[in-house]
C-alpha cells in the first residue's frame, strides 16, 4: 500500500473520530421527523365542516309526481291567492290549531310545488312533459301509490341532509376535536384556538426542566416537539431555526415556530391508515432505546434525563407503567387513534350516503311509473325495483332505532348491541310498490300491526297512548270495525303517515 493512500485513510478515520466527539447537529433528526409527519397529519387531517346539502333532483321529482297528482281540492288551497292562500290565512280556514298541526314554512314550499306542476306555469314545461293522469280514479290510484314512495323518499332526503352521526355523536366533530386535543393537548397551556387554528401562543424562553417534565411528555405533539429540539448547543433536529424556535423567546411561538420548520407538508389522504403507520413508526423509533427500569425514552439521550439542557428526548415511561401500560396510553397517541376510529364511522357513513341515492334513484323510477300507469295495475305487475323494496323495508324498521319494544319481530329484527331495527332478509312491507291504498299507514309497522285489543293497549310511551282500539272516524277505511288505529287520526305526530309529503291528498278531510 503506498504512502500516501495510508495517510489518506488516517486523516479520514481523524476526522470521523472527531465528528463522533462534537457533531451533534441532526442527532435527533429521524425522532423529529417521525413528530413532524404525526403534526402533519393531526393539523391538516381535520374533516370541513358540514353544510346541509340542496334537495336532491330525484327527491324534488318525486314530490313533482307526488303533487301533480294530489287531489283537486288540494290543489285549489294551494291556488288560492295572497292574502288568504298565505299560511297566516289557511291555518284558520282548516283549523291547524284546534287539530293540533303546523305547517308553517312547508305551505310555501308545497305552494312553489304546486306552481311548478301546474298546467299553465308560466316559468315551467313541468305539466306538459308529465301530463296528469287523466281520469279521477288513476289520479286516486297514482296518488295513493305516490304517497307511500313520497313518505319513503322524504325520510332518505332527511338523513342526506344530516350531518354523519353515531349514536348521537356528530362524528365531524368529534374527529377534528381530538386532532386538535392531539396536537395541543387538553389543558389550557397551549389548547387549540379556533380562531387562530393553532395551539395557544407560548412566547417565552422555555425551563425544560418544568416544560418538558416527564409528567408533561406525552400531553401534546407540539409540546413533546419542542422538547425534542429544545437543545442549549446544537440543532439535533436538524431543520434551520428549530432549535431557536423551541427554545423560545419574546417573539417566537416555540409550538408553531418549530413546527413550522418541518418539512413534510403533504395534505391527508387517508386519515386512519396515515395514523396507524405514524404511531407505528414512533414505535419502532422507541424500540431502538437500551432498554430501562426507569426510563422508555423517544430521542436522543445525551444525558442523565430528558429535562437537561442538552437533550434531545421526552420519557413516556409514565404511561408504560403498569400491566396495561404501553403506547396506547400516551395521551396524544390515544387521541389520534379515537380520530382513526371515528374517520372510519365517517366513511362509513359516505358509503351510506351513496347507497341512499341510489335508493333515492330507485324511488324516482318506481315514482315515474306510478304516475303513469293507466288503470288498475296488479300489484305482481308492477315493476318495482329491488333496490326500491329495500329502501322500503329498511325505512319501515329503521324508524324503530333505539325502540326494542315496538321494533316489529315480523319483518324486522333488533340488534341490542347497535341498538338498531333492521329489516329482516327477504321481508318487504305490505304496501311497499303495489300500488294499493294503506290501511292505516304505508305498512303494518304502526298502530295497525296490533291485532289484538291487549297488545293495542299496550303500545304506550310514558304512560301516554300511542293506539287506541276503535272504530273508524271520517275518512278512515272500515268505519263500522273496531281495530288498533292512531290514537289521533291523521294529525297525531307518531302516526307513521303523519309526514308533510302524505298529508297533502289528505287535505280533503279538513275541508
Amino acid at each position: 500500500m503506498g504512502k500516501g493512500r495510508i495517510i489518506l485513510i488516517l486523516l479520514l478515520i481523524a476526522a470521523k473520530s472527531l465528528h463522533r466527539a462534537h457533531g451533534t447537529a441532526g442527532d435527533a433528526q429521524n425522532v423529529f421527523l417521525a413528530l413532524c409527519n404525526v403534526w402533519r397529519i393531526a393539523k391538516s387531517g381535520s374533516i370541513p365542516a358540514f353544510t346541509t346539502p340542496p334537495d336532491e333532483t330525484d327527491y324534488i321529482d318525486i314530490l313533482y309526481y307526488n303533487m301533480s297528482a294530489a287531489d283537486d281540492k288540494w290543489h285549489a288551497l294551494l291556488d288560492t291567492a295572497a292574502p288568504a292562500g298565505t299560511w297566516d290565512k289557511m291555518k284558520v280556514t282548516l283549523g291547524a290549531q284546534q287539530k293540533h298541526f303546523d305547517w308553517t314554512g312547508k305551505w310555501e314550499e308545497w305552494q312553489r310545488q304546486r306552481q311548478h306542476t301546474k298546467p299553465g306555469a308560466k316559468d315551467s314545461n313541468w305539466a306538459k312533459e308529465n301530463p296528469r293522469p287523466i281520469s279521477k280514479e288513476e289520479r286516486a290510484r297514482a296518488a295513493r301509490a305516490l304517497n307511500l314512495t313520497a313518505h319513503i323518499a322524504q325520510q332518505i332526503n332527511e338523513q342526506l341532509k344530516a350531518p354523519p352521526t353515531k349514536d348521537g355523536i356528530d362524528l365531524i366533530k368529534k374527529i377534528n376535536s381530538a386532532l386538535q386535543e392531539a396536537m395541543c393537548g387538553a389543558e389550557t397551556k397551549y389548547k387549540f384556538e379556533a380562531s387562530t387554528k393553532t395551539c395557544k401562543k407560548v412566547a417565552t424562553a422555555i425551563t425544560k426542566a418544568t416544560d418538558c417534565a416527564k409528567g408533561e411528555n406525552g400531553k401534546s405533539i407540539g409540546n413533546d416537539l419542542v422538547c425534542i429540539c429544545a437543545d442549549g448547543t446544537d440543532n439535533a433536529c436538524g431543520a434551520r431555526g428549530a432549535d431557536t424556535y423551541a427554545k423560545g423567546d419574546s417573539t417566537n411561538d416555540r409550538i408553531e415556530g418549530t413546527a413550522g420548520t418541518c418539512p413534510e407538508k403533504a395534505a391527508v389522504q387517508h386519515l386512519d391508515s396515515e395514523i396507524s403507520a405514524a404511531i407505528a413508526q414512533i414505535g419502532a423509533l422507541m424500540a431502538q432505546q437500551t432498554q430501562s427500569t426507569s426510563k422508555t425514552v423517544l430521542g436522543k439521550e445525551n444525558s442523565a434525563s430528558c429535562t437537561d439542557s442538552d437533550a434531545n428526548c421526552v420519557d413516556y415511561h409514565t404511561y408504560f407503567s403498569g400491566p396495561d401500560g404501553g403506547l396506547n396510553k400516551v395521551p396524544w397517541i390515544k387521541k389520534l387513534k379515537e380520530a382513526a376510529n371515528h374517520y372510519k364511522l365517517y366513511e362509513a357513513d359516505k358509503q351510506k350516503r351513496i347507497r341512499l341515492k341510489e335508493q333515492l334513484a330507485a324511488l324516482k323510477k318506481a315514482a315515474e311509473y306510478e304516475y303513469n300507469t293507466k288503470g288498475q295495475a296488479a300489484a305482481s305487475t308492477i315493476p318495482v325495483q329491488s333496490t326500491t323494496a329495500t329502501a322500503r323495508k329498511e325505512i319501515a324498521c329503521e324508524s324503530f332505532n333505539n325502540n326494542e319494544t315496538h321494533c316489529p319481530t315480523d319483518s324486522c329484527e333488533y340488534d341490542k348491541t347497535k341498538k338498531e331495527c333492521k329489516a329482516k332478509p327477504g321481508s318487504e312491507s305490505t304496501a311497499a310498490g303495489t300500488g294499493e291504498k294503506p290501511k292505516e299507514g304505508p305498512s303494518l309497522t304502526g298502530c295497525a300491526r296490533h291485532g289484538t285489543k291487549a297488545e293495542c293497549d299496550a303500545d304506550k310511551k310514558d304512560d301516554k297512548q300511542n293506539c287506541a282500539w276503535r272504530k273508524g272516524k271520517e275518512g278512515e277505511d272500515e268505519k263500522d270495525t273496531e281495530k288498533c288505529r292512531n290514537g289521533s287520526f291523521l294529525l297525531n305526530k307518531k302516526s307513521s303517515m303523519s309526514t308533510d309529503a302524505a298529508l297533502m291528498s289528505l287535505v280533503s278531510f279538513y275541508i
